[in-house]
């Protein structure tokens, strides 16, 4: 994992395409995978160090620019990992969160296939575009990002990787996740 605290190298993170200005950090790490994904937020929660993650830049609203602390970039995360192409709505793909949207659009496009999303920044990262709820024109036949993710995971702040699939949990009303039919809490 490439890790730097050179300003040269930490400045384009401190600008996106809201054109916010004022951000600083201390350090731009580049993890490779979720492992290491894992290890930089585990060292920061233990350092109590703020992280905002980074990814295409392609933001309106400030999200990527930190004040403080470490940003870590997304963008050495990317590309696809499966495409599984089946009869009817069981069709999928397995992707990471820096694949841009134009290049996943592209990959099952290929197959066949159509992510019915399209969000109208087509190099935002998918994973931003996940986060967001991102929407577009064929948002009215379609539905949004969030109708069409089946599964995700996440890495939560501490470090820790939570699972979650479509229909198998729920969120109470004070935003706490259990187990569909159960009491249990996700932690």
């Amino acid at each position: 994992m490439f890790r730097s605290t050179d300003h040269g190298v930490i400045c384009p993170y401190l600008k996106d395409a809201s054109n916010l200005a004022g951000g600083y950090a201390d350090e731009v790490v580049f993890p490779a995978d979720e492992k290491e994904v894992i290890h930089v937020l585990d060292e920061a929660c233990r350092a109590r160090t703020p992280v905002t993650i980074a990814g295409n830049g392609t933001g309106l609203v400030g999200g990527r620019i930190p004040f403080g602390g470490i940003v870590l970039s997304t963008e050495k995360l990317g590309g696809t990992r499966r495409i599984h192409q089946a009869a009817g709505d069981s069709s999928y793909v397995i992707t990471v969160p820096a694949i841009t949207l134009r290049a996943l659009q592209m990959a099952v496009s290929a197959e066949g296939l159509l992510y019915p999303p399209d969000p109208t920044e087509q190099n935002a990262f998918v994973g931003a575009s996940v986060a967001t709820n991102a929407s577009g024109a064929r948002t009215f036949k379609y539905g949004t990002t969030r109708t069409w993710v089946r599964r995700l995971k996440v890495v939560l702040a501490t470090g820790d990787m939570l699972e979650l699939r479509r229909g198998e949990c729920v969120a109470n009303k004070e935003d706490y996740l259990f187990l569909k039919g159960t009491r249990n809490f996700l932690n």
